[in-house]
Parts: structure tokens; sequence; C-alpha cells
């Protein structure tokens, strides 16, 4: 191993001292070890976008997500919007729309996707009478 070498490796583990990528025992992983996981997110995510791929995760990190059911959220957007100085006729429509969801939804909110909303809104295209709505009104809800 060349001087350049020696120093490329000693600066490689220093490197690596800060992280969590040590044994119990406060040894390194082997160096291989370190760069073959690099390469490795390097092909997943197709090419060296490993740091941009690393803040995104720990923007988006479900164990640090609160959890809060539909009707919390509902709640607690009502509650803002009041706050921020709404109108009641605002807040009194919010809560009409609102209120059937709240009510179907009885679940983390985290866990509902795109599709649930929307199987909720085709669901949702007659009045209480059965009638059924315009598509005019199913946009409206």
């Amino acid at each position: 191993m060349s001087n350049g070498q020696a120093a490329s490796y000693g600066r490689a583990i220093e490197l690596l001292r800060p992280t969590s990528a040590f044994r119990a025992d406060g040894n390194p992983y082997a160096l291989e070890i370190a760069v073959s996981h690099f390469a490795e997110a390097c092909q997943i995510l197709g090419g060296d976008l490993v740091i941009e791929a690393a803040k995104f995760y720990a923007r988006h990190r479900t164990d640090k997500v609160i959890g809060r059911t539909v009707p919390e959220v509902v709640d607690e957007l009502i509650k803002i919007k009041r706050k921020r100085g709404m109108s009641e006729r605002y807040l009194g429509d919010l809560k009409a729309r609102l209120k059937q969801f709240k009510e179907a939804y009885h679940v983390d909110i985290s866990s509902v996707a795109t599709g649930d909303v929307q199987r909720w809104l085709d669901n949702s295209r007659s009045t209480a009478n059965g009638e059924e709505l315009s598509d005019g009104s199913c946009n409206a809800v």
C-alpha cells in the first residue's frame, strides 16, 4: 500500500468514526462494507444521490410522525381556521363538508390514501333522499 493509499484509508476510517458505522466493541466495520453500502445505494438511486436520499428520509420518517386519527385532524383543521379568523359561515361550511368524511374514517390519517378518498367521494354521489348529485356538486364536495 502506498503512502497515499494508506492516508486515504486512514481518512476514510476517521470519517466513519462519528457515525453509527461501528460495532459494539468500538471498532469500525470494514471499509469495504461502508463502500458496498454506498455503491448499492447509488445503484438503487441511479447515481450519487445518497445525501439527498438521506435528507428526504430524515424529513419523512414515519417513526417520527405523531399519529392522529381523521377526526382529530378534521377537528384540528377547524380549530386552526377559527384561530386564523375565518368567518363562522366558512367554518360551518367546512364542518358540514368534512362531517361525513370524519365519521367514515376512524383511522390514522397516514393510512388514508388518495384511492380511499376517491372511493369515498364516488360513494358520496347521492343526497340524503337518494338522488344522484350532479358532477358540479360532486366536484364541490
